[in-house]
């Protein structure tokens, strides 16, 4: 178990009470990974929320892309086949006071995203399940913490969204979606 204290720290948990924090604290489980440590899989099940003490998290999406890959072994033959080539892709990087992990949250209960430690890692993961009956026991501070929530969501989807048209901008000239 970690100290109220700890937690408290972190601004989606900012309004409340000693109690609450003393409550919630009691199902937090404390985390450390390496770097290139993985937290969590992209589509893995989304079950816990997480938030970094220290360290830095990497989330990353996979970007799949079919490529003809052809072998021409004399003029007359060739063999052709359809393979998918994988990559990685940074999207955002979750440093010490913030959370990942938020789909856990959500109604799909799975992660969007690929989570991996940047460097030596130090979180707090607190079961999806447990928070939700928590809230569902406390709605004074779950309706506050879902509002912070949703702003983090929000945030992290603006930014995506302005790397994203960034990127069209500069690699097709779009000048519309």
């Amino acid at each position: 178990m970690i100290e109220p204290k700890q937690i408290s720290e972190f601004a989606i948990f900012s309004g409340f009470t000693l109690n609450h924090l003393a409550e919630i604290a009691e199902y937090v489980e404390v985390m450390e990974f390496d770097s290139g440590e993985t937290v969590f899989e992209e589509g893995a099940e989304a079950d816990k929320l997480y938030g970094v003490f220290s360290g830095e998290v990497d989330l990353i999406l996979i970007a799949r892309e079919d490529q003809l890959k052809t072998e021409v072994e004399y003029e007359e033959y060739a063999h052709s086949e359809i393979e998918t080539v994988e990559r990685q892709i940074t999207v955002d990087s979750i440093g010490s006071g913030e959370i990942f992990g938020w789909s856990a949250l959500t109604p799909t209960g799975f992660y969007t995203s690929k989570a991996v430690c940047s460097e030596p890692t130090k979180v707090f993961a607190i079961g999806s399940k447990t928070l939700k009956a928590f809230f569902n026991k406390n709605p004074q501070v779950g309706y506050p913490f879902m509002e912070r929530l949703a702003a983090v969501i929000s945030s992290r989807l603006a930014n995506r969204t302005d790397k994203l048209i960034e990127g069209w901008i500069q690699a097709f000239a779009v000048d519309r979606i």
